[in-house]
């Protein structure tokens, strides 16, 4: 994770906090093969608050630039419009996706529809038996 994180000038300490460091000039392989693409619509599902769009946009870009698919509103705004966003967006984080990378801060933790997002993706990650939340840690929330 440590790799993938270092492209946007973040990088996981033993702690489990993220400190910012110098940005490297690549992503290294992200490990999300092809026997992937066939199971999952998506390959990350990005959960964040608003007030934390910037670093979810910017991650979300260097991510489709790799050909990672990934959910992220903006690119999804024809498949949203209409839905109900509460069932949809449960389906998403619970089942769509092979990692849910959470952008977690004071903002996500007070926000009803991250916290919605994120109850999908524990309940995910508590019925599998392997990694699926990915938290970055803005602040010390």
């Amino acid at each position: 994770m440590n790799k993938r994180l270092c492209y946007e000038g973040l990088e996981l300490n033993e702690n489990a906090k993220y400190r910012k460091i110098p940005k490297s000039s690549s992503i290294y392989n992200l490990n999300l093969t092809t026997e992937n693409h066939t199971t999952s619509e998506f390959d990350i599902a990005i959960s964040f608050a608003g007030e934390d769009r910037l670093i979810a946009e910017s991650i979300a870009k260097k991510l489709n630039e790799c050909g990672i698919r990934v959910f992220y509103d903006p690119y999804e705004k024809a498949t949203l419009w209409g839905k109900d966003l509460y069932v949809h967006l449960n389906d998403v984080y619970k089942n769509k996706a092979k990692y849910c990378l959470m952008v977690i801060s004071t903002s996500y933790r007070e926000k009803q529809w991250t916290n919605h997002e994120r109850k999908a993706a524990q309940a995910r990650a508590f019925s599998q038996n392997k990694e699926y939340i990915l938290p970055l840690k803005m602040d010390d929330t």
